[in-house]
């Protein structure tokens, strides 16, 4: 850190703020109302928007996760022995294999999601403009 003096803090100006709206409360203006001036100034400014609909990716892995490890385990349960001394052992693994395989069978199918929204969404700003 420096010996040096702190440098003295400029006080902000009293001077008014602008009214930010003319008229109390908000009001929708309809384009009639606008003057060819105005509305030349807001075309020249905007943008068009358009919007993605992207896909919850936490909702199809949360979805791949339960339908694997109901799988597993009806998968686990009828392959094993009943006799088998591990048999926990063998129905831990095949829950948690096929819970991996339908979450990641699951986030495919969310990209693929993702993907044509994202297509669609460029097909849309273009027909746009």
């Amino acid at each position: 850190m420096s010996n040096e003096p702190a440098q003295p803090v400029e006080e902000p100006t009293q001077e008014p703020l602008e009214e930010a709206v003319a008229e109390p409360g908000f009001r929708v203006r309809d384009a009639s109302e606008l003057t060819p001036e105005q509305l030349a100034d807001i075309e020249a400014h905007a943008i068009p928007a358009v919007k993605r609909r992207a896909p919850k990716l936490s909702a199809f892995f949360f979805v791949g996760a339960v339908v694997g490890i109901v799988v597993g385990l009806i998968l686990g349960l009828n392959t094993s022995a009943p006799g088998v001394i591990n048999r926990g052992v063998y129905l831990t693994v095949c829950v948690a294999f096929t819970t991996l395989i339908t979450s990641l069978i699951a986030g495919f199918i969310a990209i693929q999601l993702d993907n044509r929204s994202i297509r669609q969404a460029e097909a849309r700003k273009k027909a746009i403009g």
